[in-house]
């Protein structure tokens, strides 16, 4: 939930400082890609504040599934299906939220490039807040695919997480290396 809050934000930023730029004198040329930005980090933004919500029901679905009776063997089965099925769905929330982080960073480095240049630390912060959501979000797929028993299953959600980590990290390095530059270029 944290991570998905976080991701809200970074995508957030980059909604405002394409709104903030829009207006702008200067700026006529760039309003298409202006507007493109802001549209769909609004977008992101919705959907990572929805994920938060989403992550507390499925973190609420495994406490129930652990809660199932385990006595007997007609109580372990459909126990371990249900713990199966809430572990997954514990997983998929994070992973979405990581798998989204690489195109909310990717709108705060655009941001940081045509955008008002008094907004770029906001969209250096934005692509740090989209780097920390990122690894809180990955910590996440980790932690939960741990009690999975399908291997086959557990396999395809961590290569899809170390997929977009991997992306994440390349483009955070760039965005904070673009941003600094420019910042401290101004000083």
């Amino acid at each position: 939930s944290v991570s998905a809050f976080a991701a809200s934000l970074a995508a957030g930023l980059a909604a405002m400082g394409a709104v903030l730029s829009h207006t702008k004198k200067g700026f006529e040329s760039k309003q298409p890609d202006l507007d493109r930005i802001a549209v769909r980090a609004q977008q992101l933004k919705d959907q990572l504040l929805a994920a938060v919500d989403a992550d507390t029901v499925a973190f609420d679905r495994l406490l129930d599934a652990m809660r199932m009776p385990k006595s007997t063997p007609e109580e372990q089965a459909p126990r371990e299906t249900a713990l199966a099925a809430a572990t997954v769905g514990a997983a998929e929330i994070p992973l979405g939220v990581l798998e989204a982080c690489p195109e909310v960073i990717d709108l705060c480095r655009e941001i940081g490039r045509i955008g008002l240049q008094a907004s770029l630390s906001d969209a250096g912060v934005g692509a740090q807040m989209g780097r920390a959501a990122a690894a809180g979000a990955y910590q996440n797929v980790c932690i939960n695919l741990g009690g999975l028993t399908d291997v086959a299953r557990k396999k395809m959600l961590i290569d899809r997480a170390d997929a977009a980590w991997q992306r994440v990290i390349v483009l955070h390095a760039e965005a904070e290396k673009e941003t600094l530059e420019k910042l401290r270029a101004g000083v």
